[in-house]
């Protein structure tokens, strides 16, 4: 329930994207739509990251007193549990594959997670931002959580491997992360240029139909006056 829990925040810190009020109509009519439009894809984007660096630092304060890092080695408890039945014998409510150890190191894994976690968050980020400014405030919110749940979908019904592909949350977890094609969970070659197709078709939405259907900085004039 991690993932969905930290997504869920990433929903409600863009919930409200872009933002509503007469400060935000004083830099469209200073700066320009378009210009308008890239400092609200920035905003995402650096949201986003400072969002993850935050975790990224409370997870390591939590774990200060034991917390210890090989780039290369994961270690003899890691190890212990991926290669024999420790987990099952003490109950313990994770496991972790041999596929995981096999095709990652601990910094390479660190690195692919994190990176599709901040991929996901930009598309999703996005997404809220150019429905809520083309259609219908909150429109890109509905949209971005129906994505969101579909993981916890697949993560409690486990019905095959078809949501796998549409669901991206899934894809920045180590345990379906398929480095070399030859598991049923969708390859590296499909989630980040899905990934990338989706963040550049979004940023291409908004800079043409954002641009256009301006109804946020209509409906914002309109209180203005």
């Amino acid at each position: 329930y991690s993932v969905l829990i930290i997504f869920l925040g990433i929903l409600i810190l863009f919930s409200d994207l872009p933002f509503k009020d007469s400060q935000q109509m004083f830099l469209v009519s200073r700066s320009g739509k378009r210009a308008w439009i890239f400092s609200q894809v920035l905003y995402v984007i650096l949201v986003s990251i400072l969002y993850f660096a935050f975790i990224f630092i409370c997870f390591c304060a939590v774990l200060f007193p034991n917390l210890y890092f090989n780039s290369e080695n994961w270690g003899k408890i890691i190890n212990t549990i991926s290669l024999s039945s420790v987990a099952q014998r003490f109950e313990l409510w994770f496991t972790v594959p041999q596929s995981v150890l096999s095709d990652f190191s601990p910094l390479n894994g660190f690195l692919y997670s994190f990176g599709i976690a901040l991929f996901v968050t930009c598309v999703l980020g996005l997404i809220i931002l150019i429905f809520n400014l083309t259609v219908k405030h909150n429109t890109g919110v509905f949209i971005s959580g129906a994505i969101i749940f579909l993981y916890m979908f697949q993560y409690m019904n486990h019905n095959g491997y078809i949501l796998y592909y549409f669901s991206p949350l899934n894809w920045i977890s180590l345990y379906t992360a398929d480095k070399n094609g030859i598991t049923p969970y969708p390859d590296i070659l499909w989630v980040i240029p899905i990934l990338s197709l989706f963040f550049v078709f979004d940023q291409i939405a908004l800079f043409t139909f954002g641009a256009k259907k301006t109804k946020f900085i209509l409906e914002t004039k309109e209180e203005i006056i």
